[in-house]
């Protein structure tokens, strides 16, 4: 993810997004993504950008165990849940 894939945001790094990457992992794979937002709960900024760790956060949430849930927006905005 700091060799193959696009850069939506610049960075101070070389990350880039990897789609296939997001697919093993999780949503991990958008990796420019965070770092641009690193507090971010949510790194699939974009409705093609399959993100099912922030799912499960989501789920936990609904459950009363997460709370104060940091989540970027693909303009750069955040905002808390």
């Amino acid at each position: 993810t700091h060799l193959w894939g696009a850069r939506r945001f610049p960075t101070r790094d070389d990350s880039r997004n990897n789609w296939w990457v997001a697919l093993l992992t999780g949503g991990e794979g958008w990796h420019n993504n965070h770092h641009a937002h690193p507090v971010s709960a949510r790194h699939g900024l974009a409705w093609y950008e399959l993100d099912i760790n922030y799912w499960v956060i989501q789920a936990l949430s609904v459950m009363g165990l997460a709370r104060r849930i940091v989540v970027a927006s693909p303009d750069g905005s955040t905002r808390t849940l």
